[in-house]
């Protein structure tokens, strides 16, 4: 039998899979605890996607130097919490209003851009959600966007400024949905109530 080990890090239907990795486990706690500790007093206002993304970064990183002699064991844990980030962070874009053509644009766009973020990548989101951007203007919603270039061309505006626009909401968008998933992280429950 294993023994059950309380890692709120790992979701408790995901330890099984972890078989008899006490010690292991145990140390990814560790680790845990102490990037909630280091993390808790610093600023959550007014920063950036890309500072959550290293901040979440470094707890991955963490992870795999804590778990360093068991390298399969650390990529399970890291596999694991990122399908959970990725599931939130794709969750939250899906409640995104898309009453209008922009706002459309700015869902898809983030709903591409999180589908593909590797969380232990280090990344320029502002690059990433760019080519994102053009991923999905090039797919389905790609009727979408080139019509609504072709209507902002013919008022003079271009389809640059479109372009620029949608990447500059999806940016603030996304950064809210980093703040909203990185203070789920940093609680006693991180895939309580946002799992």
């Amino acid at each position: 039998m294993i023994p059950m080990l309380w890692c709120p890090i790992i979701p408790p239907e995901e330890l099984s899979k972890l078989g008899e990795h006490e010690e292991d486990i145990r140390k990814v706690r560790e680790v845990y605890d102490d990037w909630r500790a280091s993390m808790s007093h610093k600023q959550i206002k007014g920063s950036d996607a890309g500072l959550y993304l290293d901040r979440i970064r470094m707890l991955m990183i963490g992870i795999g130097i804590a778990s360093g002699t068991n390298r399969l064991f650390a990529e399970t844990v890291q596999s694991i919490i990122s399908r959970r980030l990725r599931k939130q962070t794709l969750d939250l874009a899906s409640v995104l209003p898309e009453d209008t053509s922009p706002k459309k644009a700015v869902k898809r766009t983030l709903s591409e851009f999180f589908s593909e973020l590797k969380f232990m990548r280090d990344i320029d989101p502002e690059e990433e959600i760019k080519t994102a951007a053009i991923s999905r203007s090039s797919d389905s919603g790609g009727a979408i966007m080139s019509r609504l270039r072709s209507m902002f061309s013919k008022k003079g505006g271009g389809s640059a400024q479109l372009d620029d626009a949608t990447m500059r909401r999806a940016s603030v968008e996304a950064t809210r949905i980093l703040v909203k998933v990185y203070v789920q992280l940093l609680s006693p429950d991180p895939w309580g109530s946002a799992a």
